[in-house]
């Protein structure tokens, strides 16, 4: 979640599965006044990822404000690794 006086703007981010079976994954961007991952926040459907990486690029140049959050759903616990750059931004 983004912390008050801040915002987070996504360059990139990947997700990486570091097992050799298939996994789900589901993937919500929930701004502050939801405050809940609803199917209306969904940005990556569930979807059986058989590569070794996939690039979440619906999020690339997202701005994330005060309070804003993504939320993550794997179909295997410590299957997916996911990591991310982008800027902080001080307002």
């Amino acid at each position: 979640m983004v912390p008050t006086g801040y915002q987070y703007q996504i360059s990139v981010l990947r997700v990486v599965n570091i097992t050799s079976a298939p996994v789900t994954l589901k993937l919500w961007r929930v701004s502050a006044a939801a405050a809940t991952n609803g199917n209306e926040n969904i940005v990556v459907p569930v979807a059986t990822q058989t590569f070794p990486h996939f690039d979440a690029t619906v999020l690339w140049g997202a701005v994330l404000s005060a309070g804003d959050a993504i939320w993550g759903l794997a179909g295997s616990a410590s299957a997916l690794s996911i990591s991310g750059d982008g800027t902080v931004v001080q307002v």
